[in-house]
């Protein structure tokens, strides 16, 4: 069995004055550094703007995509500008879980849950260079009011894995070609133990040796979130290994929304937490042994 403290939790990113919600992190390696793409939060809203994702009249849950770099993982330094923003689209009031991808042609997509009043979409965004970015049309998951969020891509047999939460109570996996055309649709996970109550979603997905390992945020109720841990051999058919793999400790009160990388043979788990109810980023890290002996 797994158990991370949050005894020892360190914030990755310093926080201004208007700055409330650093969220939902996404790691990727560049030539000299660590990169992390994440969502900057601004203002504090209410507790049911939060949990059901709406706009209130208390506040409008603005979010926009920072990113931040670093040489070792410990000390980070935040661009200035947001790199991703809903300014521009009317229809959006917050951009968040940010996924990049790169193509075999060397063009970056970035992949976003991007909130509406109600419901939310995942969009794709495309560019030459990783700073300039356009809206890339062809594709894009959309349905009136429901909740498609948190994508992640994981390449499995040359074709390209897209896994993301659906309504919150179901993660879903389609599979894409190189173009993004939707090839098959797989229900991978679904709300079946007790911590799992309220919703399910962030998927981040690690291979080691022949097995994947899933981490995907589980909320037990309005305010109780924690990680649960799923294997596969195929990247399709999962099985549930353990749930709430963080010892939550006070003043810690919430841990979520975690990203998977690996250095060497070990494995940097980032997350989300909520400490005096003010939201942050940082990691742990643990041997891929431990991962290996749950099986």
């Amino acid at each position: 069995m797994i158990k991370i403290s949050t005894a020892k939790v360190i914030p990755l990113l310093k926080q201004g004055l208007k700055e409330y919600k650093y969220l939902c992190p996404h790691v990727y390696k560049s030539k000299n550094s660590y990169n992390l793409l994440y969502c900057n939060r601004k203002g504090r809203p209410d507790l049911a703007s939060i949990l059901y994702r709406k706009k209130t009249s208390q506040n409008i849950l603005y979010g926009e995509i920072n990113r931040a770099s670093s040489r070792n993982l410990k000390k980070w330094q935040k661009e200035t500008l947001p790199i991703l923003s809903p300014k521009k689209y009317e229809k959006y009031i917050s951009f968040l879980s940010p996924f990049l991808y790169k193509s075999k042609n060397n063009k970056y997509y970035l992949f976003i849950e991007a909130q509406k009043n109600i419901g939310s979409d995942i969009l794709c965004f495309v560019s030459k260079d990783n700073k300039n970015w356009t809206i890339y049309p062809k594709f894009k998951l959309s349905n009136k009011q429901e909740l498609f969020q948190t994508p992640f891509i994981y390449e499995i047999n040359n074709y390209i894995y897209f896994y993301y939460s659906h309504n919150q109570n179901k993660i879903n996996c389609l599979i894409l070609n190189s173009k993004f055309k939707i090839l098959k649709l797989k229900k991978c996970l679904t709300k079946t133990l007790q911590n799992e109550h309220f919703s399910i979603y962030a998927p981040s997905i690690i291979k080691i040796n022949k097995y994947y390992f899933m981490v995907y945020g589980a909320w037990k109720n309005k305010i109780t979130g924690n990680i649960n841990l799923a294997f596969s051999k195929d990247g399709l058919v999962w099985k549930k290994l353990q749930k709430n793999i963080f010892k939550i400790i006070n003043p810690i009160q919430i841990v979520s929304e975690a990203f998977l990388t690996q250095k060497g043979n070990k494995i940097f788990i980032f997350f989300e937490y909520k400490k005096n109810d003010i939201w942050n980023i940082s990691y742990k890290c643990i041997d891929e042994n431990k991962l290996l002996s749950l099986i």
